[in-house]
């Protein structure tokens, strides 16, 4: 008879994390569906759905993007070449010399990548009619403001050691 309520309650256990674990998918394929939302492919979207830009315009802001987005992976790979190269420096004899021109060569990679998405967004806004203008430049200081009040690590997931104001961690039961 023990043997029989022990099945019982193993039976009970198993079926309650079954049920639990169906829960907890649950949970994180609609926060899957949540992140999807906010990908940079859905930006297009939104985009047109806040100008309402004509079939026209959409035609002309994906063949920008599309270009946009071809400069933008070269500056990339241009860049994690030279950042490879540099990293490759660690394990033998180099000269400063080596080094500062790396860097630099990365500062100009990252300048240009900045002044291509300048280009890109004004070539989009050029084509918005003026009242299009408007909604777009409201539109990309909300992005610029959202941007800038990301949090640790500019709205990136902390470290797992961050401690968010850098302090140790409160003390536990008096400890």
């Amino acid at each position: 008879m023990n043997r029989l309520k022990t099945n019982k309650y193993i039976g009970g256990v198993v079926i309650a994390l079954a049920i639990l674990n169906v829960v907890l998918l649950s949970f994180l394929w609609v926060g899957h569906q949540e992140i999807q939302k906010t990908r940079p492919e859905n930006g297009l979207k939104v985009l047109e759905e806040r100008l309402n830009l004509t079939d026209e315009q959409k035609e002309q802001v994906k063949s920008l993007r599309d270009v946009h987005f071809e400069e933008i992976q070269k500056f990339r790979r241009a860049s994690q070449e030279a950042r490879q190269e540099l990293h490759n420096l660690w394990g033998s004899d180099h000269s400063q010399d080596k080094v500062d021109v790396l860097t630099k060569r990365l500062g100009e990679l990252q300048v240009s990548q900045e002044k291509a998405t300048y280009d890109h967004f004004a070539q989009i806004r050029a084509l918005c009619s003026p009242e299009q203008q408007a909604t777009f430049d409201k539109l990309i200081k909300d992005v610029l403001r959202q941007g800038s009040q990301g949090g640790p690590r500019n709205g990136q997931r902390p470290f797992p050691n961050d401690r968010g104001r850098g302090g140790p961690p409160p003390p536990r039961d008096g400890r």
